[in-house]
């Protein structure tokens, strides 16, 4: 059985279209489920509970990369053992809006996908990373300009803002055609990957004849395969985009939580 949990803003007349087109395809499949509106006083962590507590084992997030996350942390907080038989908890996506990732990184970057992809219910067990001991991201965490990263016997020092931190768990920047960093990017490896690109300073006609990856606006600089990681910064506080923008004390501490989350993944999937 399913358990959907719909973010508030997709009752908006703005995704009429794509709520009833998902709800049609779910109907000639006949995926049924439990219902949830995610408004802002709704307590998600008591909700995620008490599904699980009446047997419900795959919860589908419906909306974007900000209800993905929210989703995803509260299951965790259930779910510590994913791969644990009789105990597993699935997250699914079924995309509503924009901003995407995680829904593209299950294979279920469209509606008509993301309904095949819950017909099948493959699973995978995946790794997460996990920000200051609390928040979980599947993703990559993306952190403002001048920051400095820690690792257990060096620092790295990004001094200017044309300098960026990525810290990605799956190949955000496609990058597996390039021959170093084929062996990145694996989110069932126990690592992730501290990306550090700088916004390219040549312009015009130079630019097109680039030969280095482009991030975003950004090439690639450094690739640090690592397990855990301090993200050092002089302001107390911090917006960092980990699936979703959150708002961490500094400094960040930033580890790799391997295998712990069982997703449902279709056949595009990037894993």
């Amino acid at each position: 059985m399913f358990a959907y949990f719909l973010d508030d803003w997709t009752a908006h007349k703005r995704y009429a279209r794509e709520v009833d087109s998902l709800d049609l395809l779910l109907t000639q499949h006949g995926i049924i489920g439990r219902r949830l509106r995610l408004g802002r006083l709704h307590d998600l962590d008591a909700s995620a509970r008490d599904c699980a507590a009446s047997g419900i084992r795959t919860f589908v997030a419906v909306g974007n990369d900000g209800t993905a996350s929210k989703l995803l942390n509260s299951l965790l907080k259930i779910d510590w053992r994913p791969g644990e038989k009789g105990r597993s908890l699935a997250l699914a996506v079924l995309p509503i809006g924009e901003e995407q990732k995680i829904a593209s990184c299950l294979g279920s970057a469209t509606i008509p996908e993301a309904v095949q992809t819950l017909v099948g219910r493959r699973t995978e067990s995946i790794d997460v990373g996990k920000l200051n001991n609390r928040h979980y991201f599947m993703t990559l965490a993306t952190f403002p300009p001048k920051v400095s990263l820690g690792f257990l016997s060096y620092t790295v020092n990004l001094l200017d803002d044309e300098h960026q931190v990525h810290i990605c768990n799956i190949n955000a920047f496609n990058l597996k055609s390039d021959r170093r960093y084929q062996k990145s990017f694996n989110p069932q490896d126990g690592t992730f990957e501290a990306v550090v690109t700088r916004r390219p300073l040549a312009v015009g006609w130079k630019k097109l004849f680039s030969k280095e990856r482009q991030a975003g606006g950004y090439q690639i600089e450094s690739v640090f395969p690592h397990q855990k990681i301090t993200v050092l910064s002089r302001e107390k506080t911090i917006t960092v985009v980990a699936d979703a923008e959150k708002q961490l004390t500094a400094p960040v501490e930033v580890e790799i939580e391997p295998r712990k989350l069982l997703v449902v993944v279709g056949a595009g999937n990037n894993l």
